[in-house]
This record gives structure tokens, C-alpha cells and sequence, in this order.
């Protein structure tokens, strides 16, 4: 298992991987993909989730493309996951969620590497500037109310949903973040509906994302091992000098 460096923003936490080593699993969870309604799946519900377009946490200083490009072949990686992992013990990590993209070139997937994946993490207090301090109603979702988005800081992708400096040069709307991902906007349809006299930009089909679902986490049932006293072994093992398991284990065997 991997992770990066703390920060306060994704930005100051773009380190390299690190493993964890610290100590064995207490608890293990189990992951499951469940179809559910697009807006649970936005950044104001802190969503765990597969696929699609990154639901960014802190919506200001996104790694840009350099940072995600693949380390073998310089092509974007594409968002894979999110984790939802709070850790309310620090303050600052009232809200957390683990990024995970992958490139999708098979020539850069190696057996024991992880070249091929970018991995970051980002984390805020419970009061910060883009959310309420409020949990988010689940069962209700308000269209007529703004809902924090990283679109509204600076421009995204439309591909892939991460920063996009690169403008189409006939519409000058919509943006990409490197030219990679604008070509394969413009065959995917973006050349059929490119027209600079729209006020709003159209988003073509996009098959580059891997399908989105929302991803659940149950705790998997694990049996008790409580580690033994001294005393415990000791009568244990006391019992087994006694049996004829221990008499027998004496002898030797032959044919």
C-alpha cells in the first residue's frame, strides 16, 4: 500500500510514494460499485467512487498535467478512484480523500511497478472556504442552490476533469489540459457541434473515462484472534505434553 506526504492542499502533497509499514491490519474493508443518482457523486458530497471525472476536494491548486503525467510514457493518467477516508483526530483532516489515476496505455502496466499510477491525497478542516460545516442532506439534492465545484476556480478538461490551460482554437471555449486529450475530443464529436457563436460549451461522448460508480465500504467480518497471555501458552502447552500427541511426536518414524 502506498501514500503521499501530508499537505494541506493536493497541491503540497505531490511527494513520492511511500510504503506503510506501521504495524499490522486491525480492521479490513471490503469495497463494492453500486449504480446511484450523478449528484451524490459531486465534490459537495464527499463522495467514494469509481470512474468518471475526479470529485476534487480542495477545488483550488489541482495537480496540474505535468504532475500527472505517466512516469513511462508522458501520456495524461486517467482518474481511476476516490477514497473518502476522514481522520477527525487532526483538524486538518476533517476531510480526506485518497486520488488515484492510472494510465490506460497497457505498454506501461508492469508486474510489482506502479510507474503507470499517480496517487495524491487531499484534506480540510471542517470550517473552509468551499463547503458547509454541516453534513450534506443524502436523501435530497437542491438544484435551485450552488454546489461547490472546481469549475468554478478555474477551467477543467473536458475529457478528463483535471485543469485545462489549453483552449480549442475555433471556439475558444472549450479547454483541455494538453493536447493529447483535445484530440480525442475533436473525433470523439467536438469537431460536428464547434461553433463560437454558442454561448455554452457542448460536451461530446467521451469512451477515454472508465464507467462511474459510487463505491461502498462495508467491514469485512474477521474472526476475533485476541493475542494469548503467557499463562494462556504455558497451560497450553502443559495439556500437550500430557496427550498422546506428544508421546507420539517423540518416536521416530520409518518405513
Amino acid at each position: 500500500m502506498c501514500m503521499v506526504q501530508v499537505g494541506s492542499t493536493l497541491k503540497q502533497s505531490f511527494q513520492n510514494y511511500q510504503p506503510i509499514m506501521n504495524g499490522m491490519v486491525k480492521e479490513v474493508e471490503l469495497g463494492f460499485l453500486e449504480e446511484t443518482e450523478s449528484w451524490r457523486l459531486e465534490s459537495d458530497y464527499f463522495p467514494s467512487k469509481v470512474g468518471g471525472k475526479p470529485a476534487w476536494l480542495a477545488l483550488e491548486n489541482l495537480p496540474s498535467a505535468d504532475d500527472l503525467a505517466c512516469t513511462v510514457c508522458r501520456k495524461p493518467c486517467i482518474f481511476l478512484l476516490q477514497v473518502y477516508a476522514p481522520f477527525e483526530e487532526k483538524v486538518q483532516c476533517f476531510h480526506r480523500i485518497l486520488f488515484v489515476f492510472v494510465c490506460k496505455d497497457p505498454k506501461c502496466c508492469k508486474q510489482n511497478k506502479f510507474d503507470n499510477f499517480k496517487v495524491f491525497r487531499s484534506q480540510l478542516p471542517r470550517e473552509n472556504k468551499y463547503y458547509s460545516s454541516e453534513a450534506p442532506d443524502q436523501d435530497n439534492f437542491d438544484s435551485t442552490k450552488p454546489h461547490p465545484s472546481a469549475a468554478q476556480y478555474q477551467d477543467l478538461c473536458l475529457v478528463c476533469g483535471t485543469p485545462g490551460a489549453k483552449q480549442c482554437g475555433k471556439c475558444h471555449r472549450a479547454t483541455y489540459c494538453g493536447k493529447g486529450h483535445q484530440t480525442i475530443d475533436w473525433k470523439a464529436g467536438h469537431k460536428k457541434i464547434c461553433n463560437p457563436e454558442e454561448e455554452s460549451v457542448k460536451i461530446s461522448a467521451n469512451s477515454s473515462l472508465f464507467p462511474q460508480y459510487e463505491l461502498v465500504t462495508e467491514p469485512e467480518d474477521l474472526p476475533d484472534k485476541q493475542e494469548k497471555s503467557d499463562e494462556q501458552k504455558m497451560k497450553e502447552y502443559a495439556e500437550f505434553l500430557k496427550s498422546d500427541q506428544a508421546e507420539g511426536s517423540s518416536k521416530y518414524h520409518g518405513q
